[in-house]
């Protein structure tokens, strides 16, 4: 696997309530990281591996701003972090070291040509081990910006070594990524919708059993559904989506993926 995605952050104003939200609605068990309650670790559903994320209070700090961040795995974050710049990508946060518990982490924040927000990552480590990836509830991480098949042909691919395939039509591309052989499709690039509503987000879906279900505990807990289950094609899949925004206004999506191909 190259370039996978593997670390999903929530930048938000109150961790701690939110914390309670994420708990009710999809069963998450966290860890409290330091004593002002400003980091909390998502841990993995398997006992002894890595975080799979982070709620984080913002700051004035750069990197720090309300915002849904996923982040890619490289090997050289020094040698990336000029390259990506290159191609017309900011550094809002340098790489900087950090730990979450026992796990160590190195990792940066960039903006693409496009205003989008993602982090970069080296593998995590354990006692100066590299740690395996672990089960994550995060299933699909997604770009809506304004021009995608610019940002593809410019940036996502000269920079990481994925499998990037157009979908879609002229008006409306999709672009779908695989960071794996086996083709699962782990990400996508599409273009914002000029309707009244609509505007460019990079963030990720949850994937979920029952999206019925966790909408209706999403809305009992503060949330709001902002776009309602629809299904759709993905690859040579089809997956139910829907999208919601969480209390504290983090936009976020649903998925769950339908067993055999579409017809």
């Amino acid at each position: 696997m190259t370039n996978p995605f593997v670390f999903h952050e929530i930048v938000t104003p109150s961790p701690y309530d939110l914390s309670h939200f994420y708990g009710e609605v999809f069963g998450w068990q966290f860890q409290r990281i330091d004593d002002q309650g400003t980091l909390y670790a998502i841990r993995s559903s398997t006992p002894g591996c890595a975080p799979v994320g982070l709620l984080t209070k913002t700051s004035d700090e750069p990197g720090f701003s309300q915002n849904t961040l996923f982040y890619i795995q490289v090997e050289a974050i020094d040698t990336f972090l000029p390259k990506a710049v290159s191609f017309g990508a900011q550094i809002v946060m340098p790489a900087m070291a950090s730990s979450l518990g026992e796990w160590q982490y190195r990792l940066a924040v960039l903006c693409d040509p496009q205003g989008n927000h993602f982090g970069v990552m080296k593998a995590v480590t354990r006692a100066g081990q590299v740690a395996a990836l672990p089960e994550t509830p995060f299933d699909f991480n997604e770009i809506v910006t304004a021009n995608p098949s610019a940002l593809v042909e410019r940036f996502y691919r000269p920079l990481f070594d994925w499998a990037i395939e157009m979908t879609g039509s002229a008006e409306a591309p999709f672009y779908t990524i695989s960071t794996d052989q086996n083709a699962t499709l782990s990400g996508g690039i599409a273009k914002v919708s000029d309707q009244p509503g609509f505007h460019a987000y990079a963030g990720f879906y949850i994937k979920v059993d029952d999206i019925a279900l966790s909408l209706e505990k999403i809305a009992q807990m503060g949330g709001e559904v902002i776009m309602p289950e629809v299904t759709v094609p993905l690859g040579d899949e089809m997956v139910s989506i829907a999208m919601f925004t969480d209390p504290q206004r983090n936009q976020l999506g649903l998925i769950r993926r339908i067993q055999g191909v579409k017809p």
